[in-house]
């Protein structure tokens, strides 16, 4: 049974049908079953009043009407002033009489009531602001267009894709939680996660059923897409946001590469090459987004930057790693087959080698036109005193690093196809030494968590192919520590790729990088 309304917290919706509300913000669970607007649960201290309720002594009548009569002429007086008496003449107006002010204050003043404001809007707006100022990647994409992160309040509100909308609303609270450190809300995340895995699940049936039209619209590939950031904040299972980026870029793939060149569409279609780059590496198998029409298409209207074409790149090589998975699987069969695809993928890595270092000169003469010399990105700044790595921002820095962990996965390759297990060590440790500056650089400079995610990858590439035990460890405590601090532990240490990494007791966050230069 209800409480008493004088001394209930519940909502007002709850009050009035006489339910128990459980109070739970910003929407209790009983109007949310409705599937009506909650007011918000009473927050704050409750006043109620304790006066003895007083009985009006019997009068006169003709008494109460003269007294009734004088108030309503105190009151019409007032009026008239009101209108007649300007602005500039407030300050110099008196009240008129005693009477006036008691009649004012007994009818203005009242005791609390019940009824209390719904607090859902700002706590959205307030999980909102902090999910996108904390991954948007406006300076990532580096294009006219902006981000997709622009156009997100307007689809959390207008969205007619319920999946979206539920989507969004789990992964700025759970995002919120993480950095609060806040149990309940992200216990309530997780409630809109699943609401919003049945929402897509049942949309893909209707489209397997026919349906909905064969081609998806941008907001509905932007659910998916922001389910695996839920996966990152919040790890459900370790490859649960390579699921979501599957999904994500099989409807990519239903909408064709012609029509991702504009619009929203293009701007989802930039944020999936990155993670499909580290689905990929994890699976080590080549995506279609590697091959032509996805790597000429969808840039006609808006041009390739240097990052992008690194990308292109970078999405080549999981295509190396499956052909070092079939040399295993035939190593012990047939010699000849052994050699021949041995010999295949050692051209297919040293090619790799040769467009990587053309990539390097494109960027550093990009850069050379601004004045500045990419070849002392990740060293001292020329007259510098301090001990910081040199970089202009923190993209180029993640930039940088992305471009040397593609150096130590094809070095490992040529690893495996040489006769010498060592061979390529000094390369290795050189390269994994200047992604540990850009690191350096980032957390002297506080990154957002969109750049936080961009490193993870050349982070675990470190922990995957160095040989050096104190860069693994040290790539390790940055992993743990940005997974703390950015609130995107599932990414960071939990989610796939995870590789097993050496415990060393002393901190290494600092030691020394290997001076080679390849």
């Amino acid at each position: 049974m209800a409480r008493h309304v004088g001394r209930s917290r519940g909502c007002k919706s709850c009050l009035q049908r006489r339910m128990k509300c459980d109070e739970k913000m910003p929407e209790c669970t009983q109007c949310v079953s409705r599937g009506q607007k909650c007011p918000g649960a009473t927050v704050g201290a409750v006043f109620i009043p304790m006066k003895p309720k007083m009985k009006k002594k019997a009068g006169a009548k003709g008494s109460g009407d003269s007294r009734s009569q004088r108030d309503q002429s105190v009151f019409s007086e007032d009026s008239k002033s009101a209108h007649t008496n300007g602005p500039s003449d407030i300050s110099h107006t008196a009240p008129r009489s005693s009477k006036l002010i008691t009649a004012s204050a007994f009818g203005e003043f009242l005791f609390p009531t019940a009824y209390q404001p719904s607090k859902t809007a700002p706590f959205e707006q307030l999980f909102l602001g902090h999910f996108i100022s904390a991954f948007d990647n406006r300076n990532l994409q580096r294009t006219p267009m902006g981000s997709w992160y622009d156009h997100l309040p307007a689809i959390y509100n207008t969205s007619p894709y319920q999946s979206c909308r539920e989507s969004t609303r789990a992964a700025m609270m759970v995002h919120y939680g993480a950095m609060t450190g806040d149990v309940s809300i992200q216990t309530e995340a997780f409630r809109w996660y699943a609401k919003a895995l049945e929402s897509q699940r049942s949309f893909l049936q209707k489209d397997k059923l026919g349906h909905t039209k064969t081609m998806p619209a941008a907001e509905e590939i932007l659910s998916p897409i922001i389910l695996a950031l839920f996966e990152l904040v919040s790890c459900t299972t370790p490859t649960g946001w390579m699921d979501h980026i599957t999904g994500a870029a099989t409807m990519l793939e239903m909408r064709r590469p012609e029509n991702c060149q504009t619009g929203l569409a293009h701007l989802v279609f930039r944020t999936i090459r990155p993670t499909i780059v580290y689905m990929t590496m994890a699976t080590e198998e080549q995506h279609k987004f590697a091959l032509p029409p996805w790597t000429t298409l969808p840039f006609q209207v808006y041009p390739k930057t240097s990052y992008d074409k690194l990308l292109d790149i970078l999405l080549l090589i999981p295509g190396c790693l499956s052909l070092r998975n079939k040399i295993d699987l035939v190593s012990d069969l047939d010699a000849f087959k052994y050699q021949k695809l041995r010999s295949k993928l050692e051209l297919s890595a040293s090619s790799l080698l040769i467009r990587l270092q053309d990539w390097w000169q494109e960027y550093s003469q990009e850069h050379a036109r601004t004045g500045r010399d990419a070849n002392l990105f990740g060293g001292q700044k020329p007259f510098s005193t301090s001990s910081e790595p040199y970089f202009p921002d923190a993209f180029t820095a993640a930039c940088t690093a992305s471009y040397h962990a593609s150096f130590i996965m094809i070095y490992a390759l040529l690893t495996f196809c040489s006769s010498e297990a060592d061979v390529y060590d000094p390369q290795i440790a050189w390269h994994s030494g200047q992604i540990l500056g850009s690191c350096a650089y980032l957390m002297a400079n506080r990154p957002s968590s969109a750049v936080t995610v961009m490193m993870v990858f050349p982070l675990k590439i470190i922990c995957r192919s160095s040989r050096n035990e104190l860069q693994r460890q040290e790539a390790y405590e940055i992993l743990e520590m940005w997974g703390q601090k950015k609130g995107i532990q599932g990414i960071c240490t939990q989610a796939a790729p995870f590789y097993n990494i050496p415990v060393i007791t002393t901190s290494t966050i600092g030691s020394q990088i290997p001076q080679y230069i390849p």
